[in-house]
């Protein structure tokens, strides 16, 4: 692993990182004068705490569900109101259904798949989502 003394950024002036391939036990410290570096630059990290899968049952999605990954070992429905932040989005796995509430439009663009269904909803303007992945028949 290379080191390195500066923060990488993309063109938007954002902080470049890169998954890490190692667990969340703290092993050591390092100066931010000498930052680990991949062969690309970007800093490998690994991120705990985040988007934990969560078990879900039928529900109406609320603002704080973005970036959430909901899981399930039965079939459920998932309801989608207008007024969700642009960019919202999160990602289901098991079969789920969708609802649209009022003044929300869902464009269903799942494959269907015998088995091992995983999708996402993907908010692709106001009050406009994608759904992508799989579902079954």
């Amino acid at each position: 692993m290379n080191t390195q003394s500066s923060w990488p950024l993309n063109s938007k002036g954002e902080i470049i990182l890169q998954a890490g391939t190692g667990g969340a036990s703290i092993a050591g410290f390092v100066s931010q004068d000498s930052l680990p570096s991949s062969e690309q630059g970007g800093i490998p990290v690994v991120l705990t705490g985040m988007n934990a899968p969560v078990a879900i049952t039928s529900r109406t999605l609320t603002a704080e569900d973005d970036g959430k990954v909901f899981v399930a070992s039965t079939s459920f429905s998932v309801a989608v109101d207008a007024g969700m932040p642009v960019g919202f989005g999160s990602a289901f796995k098991g079969v789920v259904s969708f609802t649209a509430n009022g003044g929300v439009t869902l464009t269903d663009l799942r494959s269907v798949e015998a088995s091992g269904f995983w999708c996402a909803l993907v908010n692709t303007g106001v009050n406009t989502y994608d759904i992508i992945g799989t579902k079954g028949s």
